[in-house]
């Protein structure tokens, strides 16, 4: 099912692998993977801004788990 939403609508698809890692929420490391798949796929189409703001997100995830955990001293 995935190639058919990637072949009709790029936007939809970029939509749906966003969702799938909402859905995964409560597992920080399957939502990273699931995002790991959206950055790709901005990669692969040269979407770039989109690629960087998905790494961003990551990166705050992996902030907020660690903050949560005592890991990473916020301020």
């Amino acid at each position: 099912i995935d190639n058919k939403i990637k072949l009709t609508d790029q936007e939809n698809y970029s939509e749906f692998l966003y969702e799938r890692s909402l859905i995964l929420s409560d597992s920080p490391d399957a939502r990273i993977n699931s995002l790991n798949d959206l950055a790709k796929y901005h990669q692969q189409n040269e979407y770039y801004e989109e690629e960087i703001q998905t790494y961003l997100l990551q990166a705050s995830i992996i902030c907020e788990y660690l903050t949560k955990f005592g890991k990473l001293k916020g301020e």
